[in-house]
């Protein structure tokens, strides 16, 4: 079947340039106007965002040394490849619950119609739902890594930046963007392929509780290894060893190539894997699985919170949850055994993480003195905890 013709190019070329097209119109371009007026302005347009961008991640990464003053013990260097990969591997454990929980593959229900009777090629759907989810993703780990990035690079000029030491930031932005976005592709991409696996053809997908708990149980152990145990950092090496390459300061080049080419393998091995886990997968099921996230999706990208806590009470009201088991004492006992149910079935995992985050963000708030980096952290925190409130 021609590329142009592919139901599954179809629908990834519109959803992607539809997304794009809708996010730069927020911010002020319209890319549907081929005037020439709408030409010259989109190198202003494009300048301006970029130079808008750079002068953020620079205040961040420059307030974000004044932290390690905070955190003695270890170089500053030593201090960002060990908590990245923490949260490389916290990040991998949450994703992990996730795709064995629910399809990672989210249909609408005018692309479920298409594909699911429409003769094509299951790793091809998987891989283009796959790259479509992975931009947000990778755009959150883009941002992040070029703010460590300048810090560091803040932090080795000694404070004493100019203008004249730009090539420096961009150098050092490319090469921890280099290591980090395949890193975290190919880990991405291996969990959509064990996503896939579950909803393979011929059997009923499980819930995998058992397969979920124990992995958490032994994640939690790996992360309490890294504060009691000397030699705990031994687990992680697999991510700190090609972080190295990203915010480390190697002796040779030969060593960033060897680190950035076990990156590259890693993106190579989890498109294998969600190449493998997407051949027999049942499009049905992922559909059917995913279909009340897809309006959630929606509504939470029109900013309509009312919309999307109706439909998460719809989701705990209806037949995802079984029923529960009666108490059968009598007293005040009843009472607090059904604000128990309520509370335990009322929490989700995304409002434990966004506390955290909240958490934290008042943390940095609180130390950093510039502030135009508080006002930015600030102007976060609210944000997040605006959507911690409507939802």
């Amino acid at each position: 079947m021609p590329a142009k013709s592919d139901p599954v190019w179809i629908l990834f070329r519109r959803r992607t340039f539809s997304r794009l097209a809708y996010w730069l119109k927020v911010l002020g371009f319209d890319p549907r106007d081929r005037s020439i007026n709408n030409l010259f302005y989109s190198v202003y347009f494009y300048g301006f965002w970029v130079a808008w961008g750079v002068a953020v991640f620079a205040i961040l990464g420059a307030s974000m040394t004044k932290i390690f003053v905070f955190l003695p013990g270890l170089s500053p260097n030593a201090l960002v490849i060990q908590y990245s990969a923490i949260f490389f591997f916290v990040w991998g454990l949450i994703k992990f619950w996730q795709v064995v929980r629910r399809s990672p593959f989210v249909f609408s229900e005018p692309d479920a119609y298409l594909l699911c009777q429409a003769p094509l090629d299951r790793w091809k759907v998987g891989l283009g739902w796959f790259l479509m989810d992975w931009f947000g993703t990778g755009l959150v780990f883009a941002a992040g890594s070029i703010i460590l990035a300048f810090a560091l690079t803040y932090k080795g000029l000694s404070g004493a930046s100019a203008i004249q030491d730009l090539p420096v930031y961009f150098a050092s932005a490319l090469r921890s963007l280099a290591i980090v976005l395949p890193l975290q592709m190919g880990v991405q991409a291996g969990l959509f392929g064990i996503g896939a696996w579950r909803l393979r053809r011929g059997r009923q997908p499980k819930n995998l509780i058992w397969l979920r708990t124990t992995l958490m149980l032994v994640g939690l152990g790996i992360l309490a290894a890294q504060y009691f145990l000397s030699w705990g950092n031994i687990f992680l090496s697999p991510i700190t060893f090609p972080l190295e390459a990203a915010f480390g300061s190697l002796a040779s080049p030969t060593d960033w190539f060897f680190r950035a080419g076990l990156s590259l393998l890693y993106l190579i091995l989890g498109i294998v894997v969600l190449i493998w886990g997407t051949r027999r997968m049942h499009l049905g099921l992922a559909a059917e699985e995913s279909r009340l996230a897809s309006i959630l999706r929606q509504a939470l990208t029109m900013m309509n919170f009312e919309l999307a806590e109706t439909l998460n009470r719809r989701r705990k009201l209806g037949a995802t949850y079984s029923s529960s088991n009666l108490f059968k004492n009598r007293g005040i006992w009843v009472l607090i055994w059904k604000d128990l149910i309520q509370s335990w079935r009322s929490l989700r995992a995304s409002q434990v993480v966004r506390w955290v985050y909240i958490f934290f963000l008042s943390i940095g708030v609180f130390l950093l003195t510039d502030w135009a980096a508080q006002l930015i952290l600030g102007g976060i925190w609210m944000v997040v905890l605006l959507s911690l409130i409507h939802i």
